[in-house]
């Protein structure tokens, strides 16, 4: 149940670019106050295109991606990164639309708690 949030900060746009380490550090990204937005949404997965997936260095000084903790431990919220969401972002300005059809299936990979996806949006 609930949508998946795509989130473009245009961080990618730096490692395509050529810029492998100013992708990762320091990075935009989500806040340790969007977690609750998003339950209150009922939204049951969220992507983004930066490394990390949230703000780094964390908000949280004592905290190693405390917003990790919160959507993946306590809500069990599914999490994207590393996504390329320039193509899409321009298709959707073109058309005027919004919300699109969206697969992201994992790689079988046995007792993962992570895996690549291809994901396809279809507008």
């Amino acid at each position: 149940a609930g949508d998946i949030v795509l989130v473009r900060t245009g961080q990618v746009q730096v490692v395509l670019a050529g810029d492998r380490h100013g992708y990762g550090y320091p990075s935009p990204g989500l806040s340790v106050r969007t977690p609750e937005w998003f339950h209150a949404r009922d939204v049951a997965a969220v992507a983004n295109d930066t490394l990390t997936f949230e703000i780094f260095p964390p908000e949280i000084e004592d905290l190693w991606l405390p917003v990790h903790a919160l959507h993946l431990v306590e809500m069990g919220m599914l999490q994207g990164q590393n996504w390329d969401l320039e193509a899409l972002s321009t298709a959707c300005a073109e058309e005027g639309r919004y919300a699109f059809l969206l697969t992201a299936a994992p790689e079988p990979f046995a007792g993962a708690t992570g895996s690549p996806v291809a994901p396809v949006a279809v507008l």
